[in-house]
Parts: structure tokens; C-alpha cells; sequence
């Protein structure tokens, strides 16, 4: 539907918990609409690399990119926010990093 060519890589020892990955995959869909909407990609890969205790996720893509920083202290960015809060409330942690290359979205969970 988003005209977005999407790249899925897993390399995972199990399958996660329902809530984490009930959580990851909002993530992504935020990600994707993000990317889709407001960055003009063409592009999106997703990563999920897995051990037995923890996991990672990143969704990379080939948009232009957005200054974090301001886009947080304008108090704006309500979806980046909720995807933040998806990671804490699994225990884990998500940054961001973005440039006129594309931006990555990076979880990092705990794997149970």
C-alpha cells in the first residue's frame, strides 16, 4: 500500500514472547509509516538479530532524514515517543539516528 519496497532479515535462536513481539511489531509499523509518510523513502530494511538474552531490532531507510534533537525539544514526534515507550515498557532501549541518508530505528530488548 505505501509504495515502499520492504526488506525483512531475521536471524533469531527463538521466537520471542507475545509481548515483545506484539511490541516490536507496532514498532515497525510505526516505522514504516514514518519512513513512508513523512521521509519519501523507497526503501526499508528490517533486522532482527536474536540470542538467548537479548535482541535487536533496526529499520533502516533511504528517506530524507530529520533532526531528532529538535523534533523531541519541539515536543513533536508523538509516534518516535510511543515507539521509545514500547522498548522501556519491554525493558529495553530504542535510539535513533538520522541523516540525509535515511534513518535507523535500533531496539535493544532483553530476549526471554
Amino acid at each position: 500500500k505505501t509504495g515502499v519496497e520492504i526488506e525483512v532479515k531475521a536471524d533469531l535462536a527463538s521466537r520471542p514472547r507475545s509481548l515483545i513481539e506484539d511490541n516490536l511489531f507496532r514498532i515497525v509499523q510505526e516505522s514504516i509509516s514514518n519512513a513512508s509518510k513523512h521521509a519519501s523513502a523507497t526503501h526499508i530494511t528490517v533486522r532482527l538479530d536474536g540470542s538467548k538474552d537479548r535482541l535487536v531490532m533496526q529499520v533502516e531507510d533511504n528517506g530524507r532524514g530529520f533532526d531528532y534533537g529538535r523534533i523531541r525539544s519541539e515536543g513533536r514526534g508523538i509516534g518516535l515517543s510511543t515507539m521509545a515507550e514500547r522498548a522501556s515498557l519491554m525493558g529495553g532501549t530504542l535510539s535513533v539516528r538520522s541523516g540525509r541518508q535515511g534513518t535507523t530505528i535500533r531496539v535493544e530488548v532483553p530476549f526471554s
